[in-house]
């Protein structure tokens, strides 16, 4: 009976520990803002969600999605950006076809505006100073 008590405080402790640790990577929209790093700001135009991806070298990493027609702001942590350099990747969920941007070149007071399009191909980006 002892032992049953001491297994079910174990089972206990570890799912307590495994849910902190995912809380604490969760972050709202709000918080990720506060953040330095490029702002990426990416007005939605297509049927479909879209999934963006920062794309440095090799290695990609999910920056967001953005549902279909919405604006959606996200801030890219500066480990992701080379120099002032920023590559993304956008992928339409349930569709086959993919756009990958040329390197954009960012300064410190700019930000990155990506309109995605129907078809996705024909989407196009533009960098503006923050206000």
């Amino acid at each position: 009976m002892q032992q049953s008590a001491v297994r079910r405080q174990c089972v206990w402790l570890v799912l307590l520990v495994g849910l902190s640790a995912c809380a604490s990577s969760l972050r709202g929209p709000a918080e990720r803002e506060d953040q330095t790093g490029t702002r990426i700001v990416v007005r939605n135009l297509a049927w479909c969600d879209v999934r963006i991806f920062a794309v440095r070298g090799s290695f990609s990493h999910r920056v967001g999605m953005v549902t279909s027609m919405h604006t959606t702001t996200f801030t890219l942590p500066d480990d992701l950006v080379d120099g002032h350099r920023v590559q993304l990747h956008l992928v339409p969920v349930g569709r086959s076809d993919t756009f990958t941007t040329d390197h954009i070149m960012v300064a410190d007071n700019q930000a990155l505006h990506l309109t995605v399009q129907e078809p996705i191909r024909l989407s196009t980006f533009a960098t503006r100073a923050v206000t």
